[in-house]
């Protein structure tokens, strides 16, 4: 009796294996005829979801303190220069990410550009402008590319642009009204079910809020890159300073936002490399309230993005730009004049 009990139970338990299966197989079958990928990469335009580079930088994790030098990340194309003033040549470099190359205006219109005219003036010199680092480079690609153009050549004074989210790593971004998220793991890589449970999983069951990542280590690392960079600027005799320039849109933060916003770790961010400047003793400029007081203007598209899908407005217009530029220009005027003997 007692071995016919075991059997049974032995055959409802493969009985439920194999039903468990035959779903699970059902279900990836109907997951592969509604997606034409794994559904985390729905929204991406490529099959390969390693050719989508913007993809996968922003959902890799951030890189150590020794990659920051490596020789692969460095300046990814020629440095753009521009002539500003009259007189002896001064090099004026300013490294950051597309608040730097000048993303939705002219470069003319650019507070890099309107930087180098002020200083033009105040030094009664040459300004040779040189913009270093690259569109959605974080502190640390930055870094690499400044110093891998200081092993050749320096500059006379400089500027290092920070911005809100130089600390910040999603597991998942937008990619146009889309959200994607490359699979990390080889089970949700191949199997369309895994991945669809682990893409629910990382955009909270479809709220698609970013992960946060400014852990201890994190600031241990923005902290020592930056203190890295200040002595052997410092060894050079190089004057320069930081900016910390918070996103046009953060005043609305106070408002009502949308489910995508950024605002829930944004003032966080800023306040954390605050924090960490004001522990190194560097020369640097507060910028996080600067679009309290001054409307920063915002692109149309990103108008858009705002209205219909929450996405803060990031890049400020040609207005936004000379209040940068204005702010900039007098901090780091002060910055040469304290160098002068």
């Amino acid at each position: 009796m007692q071995w016919h009990k075991k059997q049974s139970m032995v055959a409802r338990i493969s009985l439920i294996a194999m039903s468990t299966a035959m779903a699970l197989l059902i279900a990836e079958a109907a997951l592969r005829g509604v997606y034409s990928r794994v559904p985390s990469l729905a929204g991406v335009p490529h099959s390969d979801h390693a050719e989508y580079k913007d993809v996968r930088r922003w959902t890799e994790p951030p890189p150590t303190l020794k990659e920051c030098g490596l020789a692969s990340t460095h300046q990814p194309r020629p440095l753009r220069t521009t002539r500003h003033g009259e007189g002896r040549l001064q090099r004026l470099w300013v490294v950051g990410d597309s608040l730097v190359h000048s993303w939705g205006v002219d470069w003319s219109a650019s507070w890099p550009a309107g930087v180098a005219d002020q200083l033009a003036i105040d030094i009664k010199s040459q300004v040779l402008l040189s913009r270093i680092g690259g569109s959605g480079n974080g502190y640390c690609r930055n870094v690499a590319a400044l110093n891998h153009l200081l092993d050749r050549k320096q500059p006379d004074v400089m500027v290092f642009q920070i911005f809100a989210d130089d600390l910040e790593r999603r597991t998942a971004v937008m990619v146009g009204d889309k959200v994607v998220a490359v699979p990390t793991h080889p089970l949700s890589r191949h199997s369309y079910l895994a991945n669809l449970l682990w893409f629910s999983w990382r955009t909270r069951l479809g709220g698609a809020l970013p992960d946060r990542d400014a852990d201890a280590a994190g600031m241990a690392r923005f902290r020592r890159v930056l203190k890295d960079l200040d002595q052997r600027l410092d060894t050079l005799g190089v004057p320069w300073i930081a900016v910390l320039i918070a996103p046009a849109g953060l005043p609305r933060c106070d408002a009502s936002q949308g489910s995508w916003s950024d605002c829930e770790w944004l003032r966080g961010d800023l306040d954390r490399m605050a924090h960490q400047l004001e522990q190194l003793s560097i020369d640097w400029l507060d910028l996080r309230e600067q679009w309290s007081t001054h409307s920063p203007g915002t692109l149309p598209d990103e108008e858009k993005a705002w209205r219909e899908r929450g996405r803060l407005p990031v890049h400020p217009s040609a207005a936004g730009h000379q209040v940068i530029s204005a702010a900039v220009s007098a901090a780091l005027s002060e910055r040469v004049q304290s160098q002068v003997p």
